[in-house]
């Protein structure tokens, strides 16, 4: 570990890796933090890891005291956290949870893991490299006074620089950097292929979280790349998203979207959005139509102003909104496995319309309404 500045890093290699065996195939330990800290006796502040899961159904280790990150690097898996949720994951697609949750996957996958300890904060993105010098954002976190980064390369290669260093990374390295808050101001990267950059915010761990809360993070949402098969999938829920929509369409009735999907379905249709725009964009039409076109070509522009919201604006504002890929969190409902089975039943037996209404009253022996 080089120390330049109160900054250490180094490279590390596939052979200084820590490997061993579990009962559904092969992990491998990339880092660990403090160095001399051992998973077995938990005692780090935080863990990189991959994995190969070569068995169809496994249950995760509890681990109460840390949260984690999942990226999928190859295959799709289901997490089912039970009586919390079901994630479905494709390739570079990453779920956030906690240690503490009773998690169970399905699929043979290869996955890349952070596990930090709670009052801690860590994060994971994916990161596409192209020839084209890219700065990254170095976010500021009150309260914390170290901060850890590493550059995991998945694929091809990717030269970092910063502080007047540099170094190559290549496939199947691990790039770390641990430093005080202020002394790294911008790290620039480039290269080839894919990088999965974390950062962990934390403290000493005789120090951590002494105020008894977790201090400020600024938040995070990593989303995959839009391709052609998410703006399919966005159209699709978008033109079938009505009352009697599956009469309609009757594929959808074959289908289940999962808790996630879901979850960006019921936004839009909380908000009505597309029905404000489409009344919006019907009103400007009419309005600047009026005032510049003929009498008779104001109908008409109306009309095209409708079908242009219909088949391009709406599937564009679903894609927005909807979790990427959108493929990978729609399954055959013959294909469920039980834990997704059981979400899918009590999203059935729930009246969505009931329970609005039920909310806007208080049950104290009468039903009171509240304004």
């Amino acid at each position: 570990m080089f120390n330049v500045d109160k900054i250490e890093f180094k490279t590390l290699k596939k052979e200084e890796y820590k490997v061993g065996h579990w009962t559904g195939g092969i992990t491998t330990q990339l880092a660990i933090y403090p160095a001399a800290a051992d998973y077995g006796d938990r005692n780090f502040i935080w863990r990189l890891s991959s994995a190969t899961v070569e068995v169809e159904e496994s249950d995760f280790t509890p681990l109460p005291d840390y949260d984690r990150v999942l990226i999928v690097l190859k295959g799709e898996v289901v997490l089912v956290h039970k009586e919390k949720r079901v994630a479905r994951l494709a390739q570079y697609e990453q779920e956030r949870f906690s240690g503490a949750y009773d998690t169970k996957s399905y699929g043979k996958i290869t996955d890349f893991n952070l596990m930090v300890r709670k009052g801690n904060q860590g994060y994971a993105e994916v990161i596409n490299l192209t020839e084209e010098y890219r700065t990254l954002k170095m976010e500021e976190a009150s309260g914390y006074k170290r901060r850890s980064q590493g550059f995991y390369c998945t694929e091809g290669f990717c030269a970092i620089n910063f502080n007047k260093e540099s170094c190559m990374v290549r496939e199947g390295e691990l790039f770390l950097i641990n430093s005080d808050f202020g002394e790294i101001n911008e790290i620039g990267i480039m290269g080839e292929g894919k990088v999965i950059r974390t950062h962990v915010y934390f403290n000493e761990e005789e120090n951590n979280n002494e105020s008894g809360s977790e201090p400020e993070l600024p938040s995070e949402k990593v989303k995959a790349k839009i391709t052609a098969e998410d703006l399919k999938w966005a159209a699709i829920i978008c033109w079938s998203n009505f009352r009697g929509g599956k009469y309609i369409f009757k594929g959808l009735r074959n289908i289940w979207y999962d808790e996630a999907l879901q979850k960006g379905i019921d936004t839009i249709d909380r908000i009505f959005l597309p029905f404000f725009i489409g009344l919006l964009g019907v009103g400007a039409v009419g309005f600047y139509g009026w005032e510049n076109f003929q009498s008779n070509l104001i109908a008409p522009a109306i009309l095209l102003w409708i079908i242009l919201d219909v088949l391009l604006i709406n599937p564009f504002l679903y894609l927005a909104v909807l979790p990427r890929p959108i493929k990978s969190h729609i399954k055959k409902i013959t294909e469920l496995t039980e834990n997704e089975r059981a979400v899918f039943e009590k999203q059935k037996a729930e009246n969505k319309q009931a329970d609005k209404i039920l909310k806007k009253y208080e049950i104290t022996g009468r039903n009171k309404y509240i304004d």
